[in-house]
């Protein structure tokens, strides 16, 4: 079975991991193509770089990109 891939609006703002940040379309910078397995929720989902070494145990390092989903 093959992997369809999909896009995701990747919002160019850097958020502090476990700061909850407010976005809105004006910072939307481009859609960026990610798998459909990595994002069951896609309508409700985006990118966004992480800044800061706080979840760096948990193997997420400053500079990463992130799928965050609000569903």
């Amino acid at each position: 079975k093959r992997i369809k891939p999909m896009t995701l609006p990747y919002f160019d703002v850097k958020v502090v991991a476990g700061f909850p940040i407010p976005l809105n379309n004006d910072e939307l910078a481009q859609d960026i193509e990610v798998l459909k397995m990595l994002c069951p929720h896609p309508d409700s989902s985006y990118l966004i770089r992480v800044q800061g070494r706080s979840m760096i145990e948990a193997g997420v390092n400053d500079g990463d990109i992130i799928i965050v989903d609000k569903s």
